[in-house]
């Protein structure tokens, strides 16, 4: 199984309703949403459509990141409201701070007790076996989520019984769009997380952990995309725009980047047959610049479908 773990922001979720006919189909992918928005139609929509499309989703109740972070009681009363129907499928996600008490848990358990839940371990508690005690007799844990380098592989086995998840940035985030190198190794879990005790494996993408609330004109326009290297391997391509001096014209910078996109995926035709993609060719058609947004989700759709495609 694939945990794909994304913000709620709109083309992150716009990227889940792109996915979620493949997701309910074959069955390998659960995406991990936590909500940043206060104002969450976005996500009520997003939820909705899973729900009619019966693709399952772990939705986080108490974000720790975004707008929700100072008002994380929000998803809570939205689900207590009846204004966020998650679907049988679907799962509801807590996470695990060094904030966290006991009492927090067991309040999360009780009041969830009749739906499905998964427990985001972010940190890792000195007594690890009195955290897994709160587990017990609770037969709606579907999930034991572990990022790593928060947790470390002796805390990760006190939860043996479990089905364990390994969430992993493959990401190597750049703070200038520049200074991206053209080709770099992404991720190798999708092949080695049985060994490493796990049932299933997750990552954040081809945007990383890392959250960033602003945006804005840049000096470079990058696109990234993710691809099986060699049959093994993922490894992740930067297209960086020729120009990288100024802020202006970014829809011209983005048609450089581009262009190097399309002569890539033109010798690459395993690569080229992923979702995301075709509308990559789309813009290049049409010499369209769709705003970064877009872009965005584009990449994480077609990274979706790739980890799904290395799954089956």
């Amino acid at each position: 199984m694939y945990f794909p773990y994304l913000r709620g922001k709109q083309f992150d979720l716009l990227a889940i309703t792109d996915c979620a006919g493949m997701i309910a189909k074959d069955s390998r992918v659960i995406p991990i949403i936590e909500p940043v928005r206060s104002k969450t139609d976005s996500l009520v929509r997003v939820v909705a459509y899973c729900r009619e499309e019966s693709a399952p989703l772990i939705l986080i109740v108490n974000p720790q990141v975004g707008e929700l972070a100072k008002d994380p009681s929000l998803i809570r009363t939205l689900i207590a409201n009846k204004k966020l129907l998650l679907g049988a499928e679907s799962i509801l996600g807590y996470i695990i701070t060094q904030r966290t008490t006991a009492a927090a848990i067991r309040s999360f358990l009780s009041q969830y007790e009749k739906s499905n839940v998964a427990f985001i371990h972010r940190y890792s508690f000195s007594n690890p076996e009195d955290v897994r005690k709160l587990f017990d007799n609770h037969q709606n844990i579907k999930y034991q989520i572990f990022t790593e380098g928060t947790t470390g592989q002796a805390y990760q086995r006190v939860f043996r019984d479990y089905n364990r998840v390994l969430i992993r940035d493959g990401f190597n985030k750049m703070v200038k769009n520049a200074d991206y190198v053209p080709d770099e190794f992404f991720s190798d879990l999708h092949h080695t997380y049985q060994d490493l005790g796990m049932q299933a494996f997750g990552d954040y993408g081809p945007i990383g952990k890392d959250f960033y609330d602003q945006g804005g004109p840049a000096f470079a326009v990058a696109i990234h995309l993710t691809y099986q290297r060699d049959g093994e391997d993922v490894w992740i391509k930067h297209f960086v725009s020729d120009r990288i001096t100024t802020k202006a014209d970014p829809a011209g910078k983005f048609m450089e980047a581009l262009e190097k996109l399309i002569k890539f995926l033109d010798k690459n035709p395993k690569v080229d047959g992923c979702s995301g993609c075709k509308q990559f060719r789309d813009y290049h058609l049409a010499m369209h610049f769709p705003q970064l947004g877009p872009v965005k989700r584009q990449s994480i759709v077609h990274h979706i479908d790739l980890m799904n495609r290395l799954l089956g």
